[in-house]
């Protein structure tokens, strides 16, 4: 699931608890040939165009992508965070709304360790890509999928193509 703040329209009276509050938008991407029953929180939240995502395999980034453009629609969101199924914020939505829009850079773990394994046993040559800005393998990290995005960085990671392709 993806999580988005800065968005929100006011909450209808009598909302479920996730229509209710106008802090964040959710967006999930389900396999596609999955509906969420309408008792389901996230019910009516499913993204379009989903993919069947498997677990190490590049369709996990493409379900990835298609959260991100969905989110990226709306202009009022303006961080951006990828969650599994089964995380759950530890504090209150107004805690975790204040902490993602006071923090002005993106969160990944994507950081050069010295003496720490990048598993670059992962990394091919076809993923190169040329160009000033192009992809080589010293700028090869592999690490958790999990991060918090400025619009910035989001903006950049949904409008890449070159990069993507390479994979």
């Amino acid at each position: 699931a993806g999580l988005a703040a800065g968005a929100g329209a006011p909450p209808a009276p009598g909302a479920p608890a996730l229509a209710s509050q106008s802090l964040f938008t959710v967006y999930v991407h389900t396999p596609p040939n999955i509906t969420l029953k309408p008792s389901s929180p996230f019910a009516g939240r499913e993204v379009a165009g989903r993919v069947r995502a498997s677990w190490g395999d590049h369709s996990i980034v493409e379900a990835t992508r298609i959260l991100l453009r969905a989110a990226l629609a709306d202009p009022r969101n303006q961080r951006f965070v990828l969650l599994s199924e089964a995380d759950a914020p530890l504090y209150s939505a107004a805690a975790t709304y204040a902490q993602l829009m006071s923090e002005p850079k993106s969160r990944i773990n994507a950081c050069a360790v010295p003496g720490q394994d990048r598993e670059l046993k992962r990394f091919t040559p076809r993923m190169e890509t040329a160009g000033p800005h192009g992809f080589r393998k010293e700028n090869w990290r592999k690490s958790s999928q999990w991060w918090t995005l400025n619009r910035r960085a989001a903006d950049a990671l949904g409008a890449d193509e070159a990069i993507d392709a390479s994979f």
